[in-house]
Formats: C-alpha cells, structure tokens, sequence
C-alpha cells in the first residue's frame, strides 16, 4: 500500500501535475489523521471497556465483604445473647437468700465472655478501591456516596461498642476488688493452673461468704454488665440492617455485571 502512494506520488511529481500533487498530500494527511483518530478512538473504548470491567468487579468484591460481615454480626449479635443471659442468671443468684462462691463465679464469667472480642469489617476491596485511586472509577454515585456513608456509620457505631467493652473489663478487672472472696481461685480457668500440692485451697474460701458489701458490688456489676451487652446487642442489630441494605444495593450491581 505504501509503494502503491509513493508511484502515485512520483508520477504526479514527474508530470508537474503541482495542484494534483497537493490536493493528493492533503488527502493523504487526512487519511492519516482518520487512521490516527480511529486507533485513538479504539484504544479509548478498550480503556473504557477495562475500567467497566474493573467498576464491574469491585462491586462483586465489596459484596464478597459484606457477606462476610453479615456472618461476623451474627455470631455477635448471639454471643452477646448469651452474655445477657448469664447476666441474668447472676442476677437471680444474688437475689437468693443462700449462694455459692462458684455459682456466682461461673455467671460471671459468661456475663463477661468474649466481651472483649468486637466486630471489625471486611476492609479488603474498599481499602483497594481507596489506596489504588480508584474510587472515581465508581461511576454510580448514589452507590459511591452509600458506601461513604456505610462506613462512616459502622466506624461511629464499633467506637461505641469498644467504649461498652472496656467499660466492662474496667470493672471485672477492677483491682480494688477482693478476688479471693469473689471466688476467682475457684474460676474454670484459674483453678486446674493451682498447684494443690503446695497451696491450701481449702484455706482460700472466705468465712461468712458473701459479705454485704460484695453482695452489694456483685449486683451492681450484674447490672453493668447487662447494660453493656444489651447495648451493645441494640447496635449490632443497627449494623445487620445497614449491613443488608449496603448487600441489596450491591447484590443488583453484581449480577447485571456477570449478565
């Protein structure tokens, strides 16, 4: 093709055909230029098409996340159950004329179980659509502006969880305490570590058990504690509904990709 243009260059040239010559180079300019524009115009959509495909992925990335996020909430929202419900259990116990020092202990420790454990979402395709200057290629904004929004919310609600957990840590492993008479050497835990063989057990357990002013802390403890797994519960609740609308959203996004 080349060689055909150059023959016919040559012999417009050869023939002193000028004004032939010139509107024959303006014409090849132009076919240049419609080559270069079209091979622009191709690599753009290819362009195009990628960042499609990747906007396309990163949805389906996200519900990946917050399908695991809706599990992680699950397991919280039934621990947290079962720490109101020991909470409660210790409750009655104390309300009792007559108790035991492990009747009290074992409540105790189921009111306080994995209280230190909070949720932390799945992070992954968010962090990368951040860290990778991608969140412009979200080209939905109501989408975009959801998911802003999403996880700001979620960040202010596990704050406040966080808060309710050291709260009952702070009290649990309040140091004023006397440990020996809340029964903590008779513990699950502490007790099968107690070297029996030079330590009197028996010499641990306190003479007229429980005092007043234990009872008194016992119950008041019991109380906190209920009170921060019960909050806690409510805002786990809140992050399940928000955590369902957020995969609703996504869900329809991710399946007109892979249609």
């Amino acid at each position: 093709m080349i060689k055909f243009f150059r023959r016919i260059r040559q012999r417009l040239i050869s023939e002193n055909k000028l004004y032939k010559y010139l509107l024959y180079a303006i014409g090849e300019i132009i076919l240049v230029v419609i080559g270069i524009l079209i091979a622009l115009s191709i690599n753009n959509w290819n362009e195009e098409q990628k960042k499609r495909s990747l906007e396309e992925d990163y949805y389906c990335k996200l519900l990946e996340d917050l399908n695991q996020d809706a599990i992680e909430i699950k397991n919280q929202i039934e621990t947290n159950a079962v720490r109101i419900k020991s909470s409660n259990i210790l409750i009655s116990i104390l309300q009792k004329p007559n108790f035991t020092q492990k009747e009290v202990v074992d409540a105790m420790v189921g009111s306080v179980f994995q209280t230190s454990y909070t949720f932390k979402p799945s992070l992954a395709a968010f962090e990368d659509i951040k860290s990778s200057g991608n969140l412009g290629l979200l080209k939905d904004l109501k989408i975009k502006k959801q998911l802003i929004s999403y996880y700001t919310f979620i960040d202010g609600l596990i704050d406040v969880i966080d808060v309710n957990s050291d709260k009952t840590l702070d009290s649990f492993f309040n140091y004023e305490k006397d440990f020996i008479e809340m029964g903590w050497h008779i513990s699950a835990a502490v007790q099968p570590e107690i070297d029996t063989s030079i330590v009197d057990i028996k010499a641990l357990t306190p003479i007229g058990y429980p005092s007043k002013e234990l009872k008194t802390q016992l119950m008041s403890n019991a109380i906190m504690y209920l009170g921060t797994s019960a909050r806690k519960k409510q805002l786990y609740t809140i992050m399940e509904k928000e955590i369902k609308n957020m995969q609703h959203t996504l869900s329809e996004k991710c399946k007109s990709s892979m249609n």
